[in-house]
């Protein structure tokens, strides 16, 4: 993996080392987390003589981010008549004319302002106890009355770096998001719910599509809101069986695959070059052609297959160490593709079936739940999921060679809705992701192209091709 985590900050090439939880271990239970904290009152700055060190939930924050998002570090402590005076004020290093930075802090952003499942408005600037945060000639106060985003007219334009400001209890460590062990898996900045089950991720700033290409090598592309990268290749990957699916974890960015003997495989890698492949133990029988999926949930990775006897979904997972044995998803047989998700505490599994209607699994720390039909599927060819606006988005390929989907927060599915100008679709490449504020499906034309869709609530936009492998 050459090029595209290109970052100022190098991240440690670490795997989590941890035993593995039960099937589908939560993380933690949504009624043990804490409630989130208020909104923190405004102290300013005393002056630079007093308490001139850098405050350890200044410091845990810069490098929470730097090891996750990577960026630049301006620094903590400095006599500049802002928090920074008393080191509860950090300057994160990120460019407004470069489109990488920019798509880098609106990930953070997006993150730490968003609403989460409980309805908790700013949920993560709470958490960490923020203060104000300037950017781009914008500011946005957690102690106003009006927490939103205003013109900011200091003398410093803010353009080259972001200026996170800490309340006294960020600052000391006494807000949840220092308090709570181990922390969700959401309440880090970069955190992709689903869209990382399929051929398509979201890893240091930039967006990944992994496809399948017509030698049976896995080749991918990355942007960061610009003009995609050129065609890369995962070195030691031609002859493998089907489409990939990656997924982020520890640090690194997974990619699986299977081989034309029926095995499971993979490579990882955070900036430098890929490791592997290696092959996940005890994954013979796997049908070569099926399809994968893959998920983060409760502290392990998960790995899903479909198996050559019975064509039911077999699934490994694993924290850091040896991956566990293999399990099967009960009533399952008569499986086509697959895809997977998190979504509301849970794990979910969708298949479709010879038939072609799409059928559903979930669990949150116990058995799985009893297979589900989601209404209105039949004749669909290939799944994938996505998790946009607080509702799971389902992708199908249709039998008329067109991109349709499903959405829902928890109670009924929406009605069928179709991708415009998908017509020409075939079942390989299918994917979703979360990037820069919008959501992306890709999917493959019949010609062998991969073309993508993108929207953030309006109208998708017209068809996009990024080229064929």
């Amino acid at each position: 993996m050459r090029t595209g985590i290109t970052r100022r900050v190098a991240v440690a090439a670490t795997l989590l080392a941890a035993a593995f939880g039960t099937l589908i271990t939560a993380s933690p239970a949504r009624a043990s987390l804490p409630a989130v904290d208020p909104y923190q009152p405004y102290v300013a700055a005393a002056d630079c003589t007093s308490s001139k060190y850098a405050k350890p939930g200044v410091v845990a924050f810069r490098d929470m981010t730097l090891s996750r998002l990577g960026g630049g570090d301006s620094g903590i402590v400095a006599c500049t008549g802002y928090e920074h005076m008393e080191g509860r004020a950090w300057d994160w290093t990120n460019y407004t004319s470069n489109p990488a930075d920019v798509a880098r802090v609106q990930t953070m952003l997006d993150w730490m302002f968003a609403t989460d499942d409980a309805g908790n408005q700013h949920a993560m600037a709470r958490r960490l106890g923020i203060a104000y945060v300037i950017w781009n000639k914008r500011i946005i106060n957690m102690y106003a009355a009006d927490k939103t985003w205003h013109a900011y007219t200091g003398d410093n334009p803010h353009t080259d770096h972001v200026h996170f400001a800490f309340s006294w209890a960020g600052a000391l460590q006494q807000t949840t998001w220092f308090t709570t062990s181990p922390r969700p898996d959401e309440w880090y900045p970069g955190y992709v719910p689903s869209g990382s089950s399929q051929g398509s991720v979201v890893f240091a700033g930039n967006l990944y599509k992994f496809v399948r290409a017509a030698d049976g090598g896995i080749k991918y592309w990355y942007g960061s809101g610009g003009a995609w990268s050129g065609l890369n290749t995962v070195p030691g990957s031609g002859d493998s069986g089907t489409d990939p699916v990656a997924a982020v974890f520890g640090g690194n960015l997974y990619v699986f695959t299977t081989t034309a003997d029926g095995q499971v495989r993979y490579w990882y890698g955070n900036g430098g070059p890929w490791n592997g492949p290696n092959t996940v133990p005890g994954s013979a029988g796997t049908y070569a052609a099926g399809s994968l999926a893959s998920a983060v949930s409760g502290g392990n990775l998960y790995i899903f297959s479909v198996a050559t006897t019975g064509t039911a979904v077999r699934y490994w997972y694993g924290s850091g160490g040896p991956w566990s044995a293999a399990n099967t998803v009960p009533d399952s047989s008569g499986t086509a593709k697959i895809a997977s998700a998190v979504f509301g505490g849970n794990l979910y599994l969708f298949s479709t079936t010879s038939t072609g209607s799409v059928r559903y699994w979930y669990g949150s720390g116990g058995p799985w739940s009893a297979a589900n039909t989601v209404p209105g599927s039949g004749g669909d060819s290939a799944v994938a999921t996505a998790v946009f606006a607080g509702n799971l988005y389902l992708f199908a390929t249709a039998s008329d060679g067109t991109v349709k989907y499903w959405y829902g927060n928890g109670g009924p599915w929406s009605g069928l809705n179709t991708v415009p100008g998908s017509s020409g679709s075939s079942n390989r490449g299918l994917s979703g992701a979360v990037f820069g504020g919008n959501l992306y499906v890709f999917a493959n034309s019949t010609g062998g192209s991969t073309r993508y869709w993108y929207g953030n609530g309006g109208p998708w936009s017209t068809a996009n091709t990024i080229g064929a492998a």
